[in-house]
């Protein structure tokens, strides 16, 4: 359960703690068994067993209190003193241990911030300091320790040159993702007007042909449906990734009658499914009813998640299942689609939740689409606090599991 709850960059700094504390262990061990340092014994086992306990205490202590900064000053604070200690029992101002301050350093300004930089570069020179006053009647080369001391102070600056150019780069690359959503949301608007009076006005026309008996011009204006629908629904897809990206994709919980839905995207899958001659396997528990979810966003993302499978099987079977189960004290629908398709490698799985992505760019030119489906449905699922998962084997078909909770 911890590990669920690990995910902040904080606690992933206790990795780089792990690290320390196990890199810092095998040294201090090699060391003294080699007479390179000489460490008193309770010493070595004092750094070692209290960091340990230290990073249990931290990992359960970001798991209660999260955005506690007064931890992350006591753990830099540890961090520096065991380092301090290393560096004076290991050749005092000119011990090779003097690069642990550079990695604390380091680690804290690619984990947080100026913050905890400018604590540890202060905790850090006063660390040095100490280790100076102590071991200065041993001190052999002055210049070193005049270096080392510059390296404290120069360094952090560096460092908050690079953290600032970070931070801009981020805020022009949100800026910039932000406008490229409001155009998308904007043109994609503009284009849904004309063309949803192209598709009135063409069922118009063919109503009037097959009252006059001019059924030599149905085919043709069913195609004309046909393409303009499938561009509306691009359409739609642009827009819904812009409304995503732009953050403005709320969520509304109703009341969802699950049979009813799932006949009706049976039914919007039937065409696609007789045109690949695929046979679709419908499972589901009778006693799963009325459910509480967004009934728009589930729709979309099943009938996306299908419409994939649909679309490269051909000549094959898809097994759509809907199963009901419990986790963490909580009901959730679980909705399974296996097909037999073309399958995937495991480098394109990783690649299919990304916007206008497919599998590969050959995908694009044999079976079409914008790439969009499976990465709406992923966020979607995020939206809905639920999971996705996706299983295939390049030949073998593909499995979709795709997990929400309800009420």
């Amino acid at each position: 359960m911890i590990a669920l709850k690990l995910k902040s960059q904080e606690a992933k700094q206790i990795t780089m703690r792990v690290v320390f504390w196990a890199f810092t262990s095998l040294y201090l061990y090699i060391a003294s068994t080699a007479g390179i340092i000489d460490i008193p014994t309770a010493v070595i086992l004092t750094i070692i067993i209290g960091y340990f306990f230290m990073l249990v205490a931290s990992a359960i202590s970001i798991y209660y209190y999260p955005d506690y900064f007064p931890r992350r000053l006591f753990s830099i604070t540890l961090d520096v003193t065991t380092a301090s200690v290393i560096i004076y029992y290991s050749g005092g101002t000119s011990s090779p241990a003097f690069l642990l301050y550079i990695w604390l350093l380091s680690s804290n300004a690619i984990r947080f911030g100026e913050r905890e930089v400018i604590a540890s570069q202060i905790l850090s020179i006063i660390g040095y300091l100490l280790v100076f006053i102590y071991s200065i009647d041993t001190l052999e080369h002055p210049a070193q320790v005049l270096f080392q001391a510059l390296t404290l102070i120069i360094f952090p600056v560096y460092l908050y040159k690079l953290m600032r150019m970070k931070d801009n780069a981020k805020v022009l690359a949100e800026t910039a993702n932000r406008t490229k959503s409001e155009f998308l949301a904007n043109i994609t608007h503009e284009l849904r007007t004309p063309l949803n009076a192209i598709i009135g006005y063409t069922e118009l026309v063919k109503d009037d042909a097959e009252n006059e008996k001019h059924t030599g011009y149905i085919k043709d204006l069913d195609k004309i449906i046909i393409s303009s629908k499938q561009l509306l629904n691009m359409i739609d897809s642009i827009l819904d990734i812009s409304k995503i990206e732009a953050g403005k994709m709320d969520v509304y919980i109703t009341d969802c009658n699950l049979p009813a839905l799932l006949d009706d995207i049976v039914a919007m899958s039937n065409q696609a499914c007789i045109k690949n001659n695929v046979t679709l396997n419908l499972n589901f528990d009778p006693m799963l009813t009325t459910v509480q979810t967004d009934e728009n966003k589930l729709r979309q993302s099943i009938l996306n998640i299908l419409s994939n499978a649909i679309k490269f099987t051909k000549d094959g079977v898809i097994d759509f299942s809907v199963k009901h189960f419990q986790k963490n004290n909580s009901n959730w629908l679980n909705f399974t689609i296996s097909d037999t398709g073309i399958g995937m490698t495991k480098d394109q799985c990783m690649r299919v939740f990304t916007p206008f992505t497919q599998a590969d760019s050959s995908s694009t030119r044999n079976y079409g689409g914008t790439g969009l489906g499976l990465s709406i449905t992923k966020s979607f699922c995020d939206l809905l606090d639920g999971t996705i998962q996706l299983e295939s084997q390049m030949g073998n078909g593909t499995k979709v599991i795709f997990e929400i909770p309800i009420k």
